[in-house]
């Protein structure tokens, strides 16, 4: 497996099963050369993605749009005869609609401010969706035409802010729009703006009547403050938004039951700071309390194995799935580092797994109207995503083979599950992965890998980046410390402010277990590496141990003080995750930064960063770089240009090849 292998693997997402079960729509992200023979060289491979088609009993699955640009989100109309869906061959993202029997797609919105998130209504009639809009836009839509161009007075490029939420990685600054619901009638293409003002709404979804539409929204005082949404309801006509379900923590993603009686939606009362478990709740449609109905089960809804070879496009199966008959509902949750589609009784209790389970990973499904089939896209650590469909019976059918031909030529590595006692007696799992052409006898280095969050959980998504650590001769070992968010609440909970030490101490030991457990590591040829929370935990090793040869420390964290105001997400990150703020507890936040220990590191240490990261902004690599060179210590600096906080899974693919290069090549020069 090579740095360039990554050109040609085939992301598969969004399944979307008909109404009648017997036609799956799915999106397919291909990267490739770009045809712009004068595009820079960081542009030199681009992304593109179609809709495809498959059918349920199998076949050769057919590609149902074509184009250069990217088309996603499809949606089936309720009769099952044509697709609504997502693409910028508009400029702008637009909603268009194609026929299955065939045709040219049609543009359904020509929004100047483009459209997303489609979702029909049960009747076939309408379409809601959502569109950024700030109070000039709304004044010009509303009227019908654009205000004179002599009329506008020419802005001044002087930023002026007045919110904590200026800024978000993957956006850049915020251009004082907000996300609202809109409608369209299919047949005369008539749109209408439903929810205005300074507040965002999301994760729109009809009533069983069509006549209304649930939505999800904070509306209440001092929104920069309110990490929490509530749901509300708006008449498909128009009119002021009414309270349906106040929440006392982040809520959305609703599904209204069949007989239109009870809305279901994720969310959770935040009493375990951002370790609360994600639950599945239940309302009455007429308004009213919710009541958790996932209480007994230990686990977060909505799934999170990580992986490098995902579409960016949506991962599908957002929201709860209702049964046919109103008793039962599926949904993803991650266990033990596979994601898995559980059946929550509307009664409580412990739910039944359905699909999945240890080996693979479901990243999306969706079911068919009557229940009896469900489509998924599932990956395994040596294969990356693939469409698959399950029936009633439990007999499973994989309709795509998108990444035959690649595996057919490439060696990939399938990891070896580890289970160890951490600190404190914690229960840890981990998997370890052999260099491809292994031979036994033969010692071989081993590059740790820690990853981000700090809840964030590996498992069996494929990373290309390990095979490609494997291919060049490394075993790559990966463990889920406390923090990791597969194994109950209170493992989640286990790093909240202490994320230095105790996370060390159990990623120390799984190492260790590991090189009694396998001969051919060679003990003394170790790297480390991570992004984000991996970042600040592979600066918190260097500066902690001299036992790794080379580290490469990625779009992280190295002073807790000063990420909390440069951070798009600093101002309450900091408090709930580290449980201090810079103005009462200065010295716990520096007893918790890697730059307050800098002078021990002799470790060579590779800084790469992405220079829009506004998660984990690039003055924490600048703070790093800066003082280890002070220092007279090994290290080098890679600034990645334009790109954000996801380089490694979204970024541009000549960025991505590159990175995976540079992380290599600095290993082999001291290994």
């Amino acid at each position: 497996m090579t740095a360039e292998d990554l050109l040609a693997i085939k992301f598969i997402g969004d399944p979307q099963i008909s109404p009648d079960g017997n036609r799956i729509a799915y999106v397919e992200v291909r990267i490739e050369k770009n045809k712009d023979e004068k595009a820079p060289k960081a542009d030199e491979y681009v992304y593109r993605s179609n809709i495809w088609l498959a059918a349920a009993d199998g076949g050769e699955p057919r590609q149902f749009t074509f184009g250069t640009g990217k088309d996603q989100h499809p949606r089936w109309s309720p009769d099952g005869k044509r697709l609504a869906f997502v693409s910028d061959r508009a400029e702008k993202n637009q909603i268009w609609l194609i026929d299955l029997a065939g045709g040219e797609a049609r543009q359904l919105t020509k929004l100047k401010v483009g459209a997303s998130n489609p979702v029909w209504s049960p009747d076939g009639t309408k379409i809601a969706f959502v569109a950024r809009t700030d109070a000039e836009d709304e004044a010009e839509l509303l009227s019908g035409a654009a205000a004179p161009k002599a009329e506008k007075p020419k802005k001044s490029d002087v930023r002026v802010i007045d919110s904590l939420r200026y800024k978000a990685d993957g956006t850049g600054f915020l251009d004082g729009k907000h996300a609202h619901v809109w409608v369209i009638d299919v047949a005369s293409g008539k749109a209408a703006q439903l929810t205005f003002g300074d507040r965002d709404d999301a994760s729109p979804t009809w009533t069983a009547d069509s006549k209304a539409i649930i939505f999800s929204s904070y509306r209440g005082p001092e929104p920069d403050f309110a990490l929490k949404n509530d749901l509300w309801i708006v008449p498909v006509e128009g009119g002021e938004p009414k309270l349906l379900v106040e929440c006392p923590g982040p809520a959305g993603e609703a599904a209204v039951s069949p007989d239109g009686s009870t809305v279901a939606y994720l969310g959770h009362d935040q009493h375990a700071a951002g370790a609360t478990n994600t639950g599945l709740w239940l309302a009455p449609v007429s308004g009213g309390c919710g009541r958790l109905i996932s209480g007994e089960f230990d686990r977060s809804l909505g799934g999170g194995i990580m992986g490098d070879c995902r579409p960016a496009t949506g991962t599908g199966g957002a929201r709860p799935t209702w049964a046919p008959d109103g008793k039962s509902i599926y949904y993803l949750a991650a266990d033990h580092g596979a994601n898995i589609l559980y059946r929550f009784s509307v009664d409580g209790g412990q739910p039944e797994p359905v699909i999945g389970g240890p080996g693979r990973t479901i990243d999306a499904f969706s079911m068919s109207a009557d229940g009896r089939r469900v489509a998924f896209v599932a990956e395994t650590p040596d294969h990356p995503t693939e469409l698959f469909i399950r029936d009633e019976h439990g007999r499973e059918l994989r309709l795509t083979k998108a990444n035959d031909a690649l595996l057919a030529e490439v060696e990939t590595v399938a990891p070896t599950r580890l289970s160890f006692k951490g600190a404190d007696g914690w229960d840890i799992e981990g998997w370890l992965m052999k260099p491809a052409g292994y031979e036994e006898g033969k010692k071989y280095p081993l590059v740790l890998e820690v990853h981000g969050g700090p809840h964030g959980d590996y498992g069996y998504g494929f990373f290309h980046e390990f095979q490609y650590l494997a291919a060049q001769g490394w075993g790559v070992l990966y463990i889920n410390p406390r923090g990791s968010s597969s194994y109950g609440e209170a493992f989640t909970y286990g790093c909240i402010g202490k994320w230095g030490d105790e996370v060390m101490a159990d990623l120390m030991r799984g190492l260790d277990h590991a090189i009694a457990e396998h001969a051919w590591i060679d003990r003394d040829r170790l790297a480390v590496t991570g992004g984000s929370y991996g970042g600040y935990m592979t600066n918190w090793i260097v500066t902690h141990t001299d036992r790794f040869k080379a580290a490469a420390t990625q779009r992280c964290l190295s002073n807790c003080y000063s990420f909390f105001g440069t951070s798009d997400i600093g101002w309450f990150f900091t408090e709930r995750e580290l449980q201090g703020n810079p103005w009462d507890n200065e010295e716990r936040l520096m007893a918790l930064s890697p730059i307050r220990y800098v002078k021990n590191v002799r470790t060579p240490l590779l800084i790469l960063h992405s220079e829009r990261d506004y998660r984990c902004p690039i003055e924490q690599a600048e703070q790093m770089f800066a003082a280890l060179k002070c220092l007279r210590r090994e290290t080098e600096f890679v600034r990645f240009p334009d790109e954000s906080h996801d380089l490694s899974r979204t970024g541009k693919p000549a960025h991505r090849l590159e990175r995976l290069q540079r992380i290599a090549g600095w290993f082999a020069k001291y290994i």
